[in-house]
C-alpha cells in the first residue's frame, strides 16, 4: 500500500481503497504507507491535520479494520535533518474476518537502514511459528569487568563498516542493530560459561565433602 505523498490527493486515494474493500469479499490485511496519521501522537512535533485524520479513522471505523500493533518501533519515518521530524506513515489494517482466521498475528519493525521507512513484518502467528526474540538490555552486563571497554570498541568496529552510509541517521541504526546481535551472542556466551563455572564449583565441593566425610569415618 502506498498513498499519495500529496495530501490534496489523500480524499481521492482513501475513496479508492474504500471503493476496493466494498468489492471484496475475502478477508483482507492491508499494510504500507498510508501517508496518513491517526492522532497527534503519530508525530513527534504533534499539530497533525485534523480533517486528514478524521478522513483516515473514519476508513477505518468504516470497515471495522484493526489495526495490528508493531512492537520495535513507534514513528516509522524520519526526514534525516539534525531535528528530525519523526512520523507514523506505514501500519497494517486486517478486516474482522482476517482477524478472526489469524487471532495471534504479530508484527514487528526491523532497523532503518538506506531508507526514510522502517520495514514493517507481518506474522499470522499460525502454530509453530516462533515469535522474534526481543532485545533486552540487562543491568548485570554492566557490572562485568570490561563492558563498557567491549561496547566502545564493537560500536567503533561497527562505525568503521558503515562508512559509505551517507545518512548519519542509517549509521546510528545500523550500529545499533549490529550491537543487538552481538550482545544477544556474547550474553550468552557469558551466561555459558557462568553455568559451566558454577557446576565445576559445585562438583569440587562434592568432591571436598566426599573428602571430608572419609576422615570422619576413619
Amino acid at each position: 500500500m502506498y498513498g499519495p505523498a500529496q495530501h490534496e490527493l489523500s480524499e481521492e486515494f482513501i475513496l479508492e481503497l474504500s471503493n476496493f474493500c466494498t468489492s471484496e469479499a475475502l478477508p483482507m490485511v492491508l499494510g504500507g504507507d498510508f501517508n496518513l496519521i491517526r492522532s497527534n501522537k503519530d508525530r513527534n512535533q504533534g499539530q497533525g491535520d485534523l480533517k486528514l485524520m478524521l478522513l483516515f479513522n473514519n476508513f477505518i471505523g468504516s470497515f471495522h479494520l484493526r489495526e495490528i500493533f508493531v512492537s520495535g518501533v513507534k514513528f516509522t519515518w524520519s526526514n534525516k535533518q539534525k531535528n528530525p521530524t519523526l512520523v507514523k506513515l506505514d501500519c497494517i489494517l486486517a478486516t474482522t474476518s482476517w482477524d478472526l482466521n489469524y487471532s495471534h498475528s504479530f508484527a514487528w519493525s526491523k532497523a532503518r537502514v538506506g531508507s526514510d521507512h522502517s520495514p514493517l513484518i507481518i506474522h499470522t502467528g499460525e502454530q509453530g511459528a516462533s515469535r522474534p526474540k526481543y532485545f533486552f538490555f540487562e543491568e548485570k552486563w554492566i557490572h562485568h569487568e570490561g563492558f563498557y571497554d567491549l561496547l566502545k570498541t564493537k560500536w567503533g568496529e561497527f562505525k568503521c563498516g558503515s562508512v559509505n552510509t551517507p545518512y548519519s541517521l542509517d549509521v546510528w541504526h545500523g550500529c545499533l542493530q549490529s550491537l543487538r546481535h552481538y550482545l544477544r551472542g556474547w550474553s550468552l556466551r557469558i551466561s555459558g560459561e557462568n553455568k559451566d563455572t558454577k557446576k565445576n564449583i559445585a562438583t569440587r565441593i562434592e568432591e571436598i565433602d566426599i573428602i571430608a566425610e572419609k576422615k570422619i569415618v576413619k
